[in-house]
């Protein structure tokens, strides 16, 4: 028997539902997933970025460094043409800034790279990771604005 009581008691339990920390915890996510679609460049050299910094980088393998240069490049080469979303286009003269670095950077491995100077290479590979993030940085809604 369903009584008054309980349908008061589920009534409130549904309409409070919106409100529930696991829906703000939906919505947060769904607004990095947006952000993180907004660059999908930056997404498809992830794979490229994990070889070079959990793979290569540790184990000091610079033949590997090396052989990551024309992916490194071509990445580098289509960031120019990367337009931000709406969302994210406060952001505009950071990412232009932040590519051009990468850019600098990316110069700076090839020098390492062709021929191999072990010292420089792995700190150039160091750099590089390190500004790879500094984007995916840029182009994540919630970061930036406590820094």
């Amino acid at each position: 028997m369903i009584t008054r009581t309980r349908i008061a008691l589920f009534v409130i339990v549904i309409s409070l539902a919106p409100f529930s920390p696991l829906s703000a915890q939906e919505t947060k996510t769904e607004c990095a997933e947006e952000s993180a679609a907004g660059v999908p460049l930056l997404s498809a050299f992830h794979p490229t970025i994990y070889k070079l910094w959990h793979v290569a980088w540790p184990a000091k393998n610079t033949a590997m460094l090396a052989s990551l240069l024309p992916d490194i490049q071509q990445f580098s080469d289509s960031l120019v043409n990367v337009q931000l979303p709406k969302n994210l286009r406060d952001r505009q003269t950071d990412w232009k800034e932040g590519v051009a670095t990468f850019q600098k950077l990316v110069s700076e491995y090839k020098a390492a790279a062709e021929p191999v100077d072990t010292t420089r290479l792995l700190d150039a590979a160091k750099k590089l990771h390190a500004q790879y993030e500094r984007l995916v940085q840029i182009t994540t809604p919630e970061s930036g604005e406590d820094e």
